[in-house]
């Protein structure tokens, strides 16, 4: 039995695949990149939360009910980062019902596109993650207010690193027809990857920009407040995760200019950070009228409508946008082995 586990910690959500050859089994879940102190003891905590103990560190509380969220920081070379990789790790293990008193785990795990190409750099992360060769990690769990915690130790026995954004390269193979621009939309970041129609990367045309998500979120939320009231940014998401002809602010008194003005000037505004997407992309001269456009990150579904507008109506965006990086990074892991991974596939069309 081997179990391959992929993890692509973000800043805003910790996505995990993961499959077990034994059983045929594929497992992927996600939560919230977030920590603060925590007890055993704690009785009252939400779905997607854990408490943790990681190689007899301190005692966190991490995911979806933690308090603290990930700094809008570049590296990720951080406890938190850390914590939750190995935490889903052994969340993993509990899901599968390994029973090894030791789980030999092959991991895999993204690297901040910015430090990929340096050696030293992308040792050191991967080291700081997962910690050492052969090292036995000891996790102690607990994943509900009613049970009691876990004690899973593992052995990552093969640790793999790859840039941000080329799981897709892995993941959907069949679209690398030609040169393809990936772009992944992030919580803090952009990151774009060039690929050739051999699979190779041309690293000097791959670059990270702060255009993520929260980017988004906070200039749009601080448009509208100056415009008309406040609006925070928990208000600006709900508002994106409406349908398109949904997108506005929509007023107790029922104001119809309101409503309307706020519309269009969300509109312009999300069409407005999609040029600027673009045109970054122009700098780094991506010939994008001649190149297959793949974009992903949970952000882009937010934007469906604005990217195709901008990079044509064959943009390419998965229908689990959020785990097509951590899924890739499996595959790809698992190829190496010569073990295939079956994903369950939806619609074919365009996102």
């Amino acid at each position: 039995m081997s179990i391959f586990i992929a993890v692509d910690c973000g800043k805003s959500n910790t996505k995990v695949c993961s499959y077990n050859t034994e059983t045929k089994k594929l497992l992927q879940f996600k939560q919230r990149t977030k920590i603060c102190d925590g007890t055993f003891d704690d009785d009252m905590f939400d779905k997607g939360t854990y408490i943790t103990q990681v190689d007899g560190g301190n005692v966190y509380k991490i995911g979806n009910g933690a308090r603290i969220e990930a700094d809008l920081e570049t590296s990720k070379k951080t406890e938190i980062h850390k914590v939750s990789t190995l935490s889903s790790i052994a969340v993993t293990l509990g899901a599968m019902g390994v029973k090894d008193e030791i789980a030999d785990v092959y991991v895999a795990i993204g690297v901040p596109l910015q430090i990929a190409n340096i050696p030293e750099e992308r040792i050191a992360y991967k080291n700081f993650i997962l910690g050492n060769d052969n090292e036995i990690h000891t996790v102690k769990i607990k994943t509900s207010p009613d049970g009691t915690p876990n004690v899973l130790k593992f052995r990552i026995v093969k640790k793999y690193v790859y840039p941000e954004g080329v799981g897709l390269l892995y993941r959907y193979p069949e679209l690398i027809t030609k040169p393809t621009a990936i772009i992944d939309i992030g919580n803090l970041n952009i990151n774009n990857i060039y690929v050739k129609e051999d699979f190779s990367v041309i690293m000097d045309q791959c670059f990270t920009d702060e255009l993520g998500a929260a980017i988004l979120i906070n200039g749009l939320s601080q448009m509208l407040t100056s415009t008309f009231a406040r609006c925070d940014e928990n208000l600006v998401t709900s508002i994106l995760r409406k349908p398109l002809n949904e997108r506005r602010l929509e007023p107790n008194d029922g104001n119809k200019d309101v409503m309307e003005k706020s519309k269009k000037l969300i509109d312009e505004f999300l069409l407005e950070h999609v040029n600027t997407i673009k045109s970054k992309c122009d700098a780094h001269h991506y010939s994008l009228n001649y190149m297959n456009i793949i974009v992903t990150g949970g952000t882009a579904l937010f934007l469906k409508n604005e990217l195709e507008q901008v990079f044509g109506k064959n943009t390419f965006i998965p229908d689990e946008p959020v785990y097509a990086n951590a899924a890739g990074f499996l595959r790809k892991m698992c190829a190496d082995h010569n073990v295939d991974v079956k994903f369950p596939e939806k619609s074919k069309e365009k996102k």
